[in-house]
């Protein structure tokens, strides 16, 4: 028996939404800085939330690439 988290095939996404450090309330602030007379606020959250899951698509590929070999 051990002990501690059994993560197995969700290694990856654990590690990938551990590692994403990123604050999406600056990222909406610089885009609403940048784009706001031509986005709206609901167009900005919408691309905040897909580059969320870009960012954590990404780094679970990295992390299961890197768990593989």
């Amino acid at each position: 028996m051990a002990a501690g988290l059994d993560l197995g095939q969700n290694l990856a996404k654990y590690l990938a939404k551990t590692q994403a450090h990123i604050s999406y309330e600056k990222l909406i602030a610089i885009l609403q800085e940048e784009l706001g007379n031509i986005l709206s606020q609901k167009e900005i959250e919408e691309i905040v939330q897909k580059t969320e899951n870009d960012i954590l698509d990404c780094l679970q590929k990295k992390f299961q690439y890197s768990n593989v070999a």
